[in-house]
């Protein structure tokens, strides 16, 4: 914790470094770098798995997605909206694999409370469209007080210079708002390649024996568990959120689009193995199918299998997979839909304005994308002529 107050101004360099061994053995919520085996005599505490939101299967928009898309990925692909649905709901499962010791000290049964119009106003100068899946949540300690717990995820490939200096600020003016209840910060990063226990932030503008402040706050880096999917998968049926990381670590990896697809079907089909309810079987395939995008090609034959799988089975946990693929498919229609009725209105506009399109032109109507479209809808407003439009 700060050594100031948390309102001190901040604006010094940023170090994410491993801490020294004793001030991390000092630490009761140290993160585990490793899995933590369980001692035999000690009781096994039940946790919590809380209803995903609806989230239907869709293509979001591309200024929904926050992360740069890859070879393998929709341009769409909403990976911020996904993980903030599986911290809402396997937010337990996920303090007893990343942090057991402070998972131990709350108190699940008691209601969570999820403070996301309050986390919103302690950064309400945050770009546009730019959205992070934090979550800032009321617990109780299994010792009766109130705790806020605030769990940081950021979804990059490069851990950013100023990220334990933007979580120093969310800590600053939670604080300032409550300065009575105890407050449990930590973070996860997910394509990072970095493996340092905590992140640090150092303030000392004129030096040590001038107004300093030095904040450490533990993070976990999923990619430091790529070497140890073997005990993940051991953990899987006991813990759920072993399954998120599994499928985290399966999107981050620049797979040939085959070998995408495998590793897909090889985790949902894992699903069924576990002896789940079917409503978790459900919350589960929407994380995985909604971070491993697929191409169309390879997408419908994920989707022919896995309906082949649970006829097999005798199961409709995902199939449904005739109502979520109409779904899809309305989906894919209204965006169709929507693109049609773009370029026939700008037909109607032009026609008005020059005259009925040649064959060409009308070729070129049908064949552009939605970019395309609208470029030409705004040159409507000045050109001269039809080629004006077009070039």
């Amino acid at each position: 914790m700060p050594s100031p107050s948390p309102t001190s101004p901040a604006g010094s360099q940023a170090t994410n470094t491993n801490p020294p061994p004793d001030a991390a053995s000092r630490s009761p919520f140290a993160t585990r770098p490793g899995i933590k085996p369980r001692h035999p005599d000690m009781p096994r505490r039940p946790y919590q798995c809380l209803p995903f939101p609806v989230r239907m299967l869709h293509a979001p928009t591309h200024t929904e997605a926050t992360s740069p898309p890859t070879a393998h990925t929709s341009p769409g692909t909403d990976f911020d909206g996904h993980w903030k649905d599986a911290l809402a709901s396997l937010l337990a499962p996920c303090m007893v694999l990343f942090w057991p010791d402070l998972h131990d000290a709350v108190d699940w049964n008691s209601p969570l409370d999820f403070l996301d119009k309050e986390l919103r106003a302690l950064n309400p100068g945050r770009r546009r469209n730019r959205r992070y899946p934090d979550k800032l949540v009321r617990v109780r300690l299994r010792n009766g007080a109130p705790a806020l717990m605030l769990l940081h995820v950021e979804i990059q490939q490069r851990l950013a210079s100023h990220f334990a200096k933007r979580m120093y600020s969310y800590f600053a003016r939670l604080y300032e708002t409550y300065p009575d209840t105890p407050i449990l910060q930590f973070a996860i990063i997910t394509r990072s390649p970095g493996r340092a226990s905590h992140l640090h932030y150092d303030y000392a503008p004129e030096g040590k024996d001038f107004l300093s402040l030095a904040y450490r706050v533990p993070v976990v880096h999923l990619q430091s568990w790529a070497d140890q999917e073997n005990e993940l998968q051991a953990r899987a049926p006991d813990n759920p959120f072993a399954v998120v990381v599994l499928a985290e670590l399966a999107a981050a990896r620049r797979d040939a689009p085959q070998v995408r697809l495998e590793a897909k079907t090889r985790l949902v089909r894992n699903l069924y193995q576990y002896g789940w309810p079917a409503a978790r079987v459900r919350q589960l395939f929407l994380f995985i199918d909604g971070i491993l995008a697929l191409p169309p090609a390879l997408d419908e034959q994920f989707w022919q299998s896995l309906a082949n799988f649970e006829e097999e089975r005798n199961v409709a946990y995902i199939s449904s997979v005739e109502r979520i693929g109409i779904k899809k498919g309305l989906t894919q229609g209204l965006e169709t839909g929507r693109h049609e009725g773009m370029a026939g209105l700008l037909r109607e506009q032009l026609e008005v304005r020059f005259g009925p399109l040649s064959a060409a032109d009308l070729q070129r109507l049908q064949l552009a994308d939605g970019t395309t479209l609208r470029a030409w809808g705004r040159r409507l407003l000045d050109a001269q002529t039809l080629e004006g439009i077009w070039h």
